[in-house]
């Protein structure tokens, strides 16, 4: 394969295939597999949709990371000026997916006096 892209394919066209295959066999087969028999693929990571694929995991990453960081201060600051997080205002925030409402809650726990008063 990689001598019949690299005979036919312009390099945007090999970086193009090279992804595509990458995915394909990402369907049916487990990453490490997919690693082992995709390494040391030339022009792949130079691939603008490679790329695109990365910067997208990266921004999904960022993101969770912000949520992940925004639920901690909730809790820790809510337990601070709260005390224990009841059942359900704690799997409200484990579900709570968005960083803007998270950071919104944790400004809120600075005006109230009770859990209960947490949602609106």
């Amino acid at each position: 394969m990689e001598d019949r892209i690299h005979r036919d394919a312009t390099p945007t066209q090999a970086g193009i295939l090279w992804v595509s295959t990458y995915n394909l066999l990402g369907l049916n087969y487990p990453p490490d597999l997919v690693s082992d028999v995709m390494q040391g693929v030339r022009g792949m990571e130079d691939s603008s949709t490679y790329q695109a694929t990365i910067a997208k995991g990266r921004i999904a990453g960022i993101e969770m990371g912000r949520v992940d960081e925004a639920r901690n201060l909730l809790l820790r600051l809510g337990l601070r000026r709260l005390g224990l997080v009841p059942l359900r205002i704690a799997e409200m925030i484990d579900q709570t997916r968005d960083a803007g409402v998270l950071e919104a809650l944790f400004e809120r726990v600075l005006e109230i006096e009770s859990w209960d008063e947490l949602l609106p």
